[in-house]
This record gives structure tokens, C-alpha cells and sequence, in this order.
């Protein structure tokens, strides 16, 4: 496995990902989970290996039964995109859970969104899903961050609006180069900080916000980070991802919200209303 994993990143030799599968391949049929995620991380990729989904699906099968969370989480992923099966968004949150338990990340991210979707922000499963959020955004995820933010800004999930916190996780995401979170926060600022000598909000304040953030009310489902988040971590060994592969999954956290009306909600809280 070791070896495995020296091909695939260049470690010491020169990289070889067709090397790279082969020795995976002879871990993972000795029943080494992280092998047997690795395999099925080459077969959803198509890395040293012609790309099958079926195959990679039954790879991430048996490392998830041995609890491996990352495995879990690439299972999780394979129901909520149809890969290699039928989509399946219960199934999905099935195997997301026992994940999300063991303290993974991007697992604690999924199932938050997939909880949050469609809820009254008073529902049993929407405070789940900001706790789940907010897990997540302390361990620096920036589209967790920026989701913990929207909660707190919408009183979604918490017992009530805090835009002081909002303001706290949106500029974490931010900083992490969050785009959705950097446009929140210039709305923020907007409201908040009329123009020299104003003594109130200027008028159209409110509908420009409503402006800007028009049609930013995306699916939940249809936006959650890919398995390549989870791609060859090799274990403990989370430096194995490539920068195309973080590009990816900070790509996609951009538009993992479901709080579209955020911008709505905060010109509201800061008119007096």
C-alpha cells in the first residue's frame, strides 16, 4: 500500500500511476481498507485504470464495512451523484452519517446540507444540520463556514439571528478565498455602514442586496463536494490531494448553499424591521 502511494504522488520515484493501481490492487485484496478506498478512488477517476463507477462503487463498499469514514463518506457520495448506481439521497445521508460520527469533515458537511434541504428553519433536522455546519467550519472548511455564517445570519437552526457571528464564520470563509461569502460580506458592510454623514440607510440599500443576490438559491443535493475531496488521503496522510483536486472541491464549496436570501434577511435586520 505504501508503495502504492509513493507511485501515485512521485514519492521518491517517478510518479506511475498504472504502478501506483497495481500495488493498491495487492493491498486491497488482502482486505486493507485505506487500499481498497484508494482503488476505488483510481476507478472513479480513471487514474492508472479505465474509469468504472460500478467498480469503484464496490471498492468504497468494502472499505466503508470496515468503518473507514473516508470511505464512507466516497460511498455516501457515490448515492447522492448516481455514480455506479441509482441516486439515492437517503442512502447517501445513510452512509454520510457513520462518517460525519467519526468526525469527517466533508461527511459532517454533507449531511448538514442534505438535512438543511427543503426544512423549516425550526425543523429538528435543520438545528442537526447547523451543528453538523459548524463542526465542520471550526476544522476550516470555508463552505461550512460560510453555511454556519448564513445560519446564524438567517436564525436558521440557532434560537436566534446573531450577525456578529454570521459576520465571524462569513469572513473565515472569506479568507479561504469563499467567493459567495466575500459577496455577503460586501452586502454586510453596504447596510451596516451608510455613506458620510447619512442618518439612515439609503433606500435603495435594501433592493440592491436583493439584486445581487438573486438566483443564488441553489439545490442543496446538486452542489455538495465531490469524492474527490476524499480522493488517495492515504489514511492519516491528508497531503496526498493534488491542487487541481483542492481547486476542485473549493470550486464546488462555493456553491453549496441553500441560503440564498440571506442578503434579504440582513438589509431587513438593519432597516429596524
Amino acid at each position: 500500500f505504501n508503495l502504492g502511494n509513493c507511485y501515485f504522488v512521485g514519492k521518491g520515484v517517478d510518479q506511475d500511476r498504472v504502478k501506483a493501481f497495481g500495488w493498491f490492487r495487492l493491498s486491497a485484496d488482502q482486505g486493507y481498507p485505506e487500499a481498497q478506498l484508494c482503488l476505488g478512488s483510481c476507478y472513479e477517476r480513471g487514474a492508472g485504470v479505465e474509469q468504472d463507477h460500478v467498480v469503484a462503487l464496490t471498492w468504497f463498499e468494502k472499505s466503508a464495512s470496515q468503518g473507514l469514514a473516508a470511505a464512507q463518506n466516497s460511498l455516501g457520495n457515490c448515492y447522492l451523484h448516481g455514480l455506479g448506481t441509482q441516486q439515492d439521497i437517503e442512502a447517501a445521508a445513510k452512509h454520510f452519517r457513520p462518517a460525519a460520527e467519526q468526525g469527517h469533515t466533508n461527511a459532517e458537511f454533507n449531511l448538514a446540507t442534505i438535512l438543511n434541504k427543503g426544512k423549516p428553519k425550526d425543523h429538528k433536522d435543520v438545528f442537526e444540520a447547523f451543528s453538523l455546519f459548524k463542526k465542520a467550519a471550526d476544522k476550516k472548511h470555508p463552505g461550512a463556514q460560510f453555511n454556519t455564517g448564513a445560519c446564524y445570519g438567517t436564525g436558521r437552526g440557532v434560537k436566534e439571528k446573531d450577525l456578529k457571528n454570521a459576520e465571524v464564520y462569513l469572513r473565515l470563509a472569506a479568507a479561504q478565498g469563499h467567493g459567495l461569502a466575500k459577496k455577503y460580506l460586501k452586502a454586510l458592510d453596504q447596510i451596516s455602514k451608510p455613506p458620510e454623514h447619512a442618518t439612515k440607510v439609503p433606500e435603495h440599500a435594501e433592493q440592491d442586496v436583493l439584486e445581487e443576490f438573486s438566483g443564488l438559491n441553489i439545490a442543496a443535493a446538486e452542489s455538495l463536494s465531490p469524492s474527490c475531496g476524499d480522493v488517495l488521503r492515504f489514511g492519516a496522510n491528508e497531503d496526498a490531494l493534488t491542487e487541481d483536486d483542492d481547486e476542485l472541491t473549493r470550486q464546488l464549496d462555493e456553491d453549496s448553499t441553500v441560503f440564498g436570501d440571506f442578503g434579504a434577511h440582513v438589509a431587513y435586520q438593519h432597516n429596524g424591521n
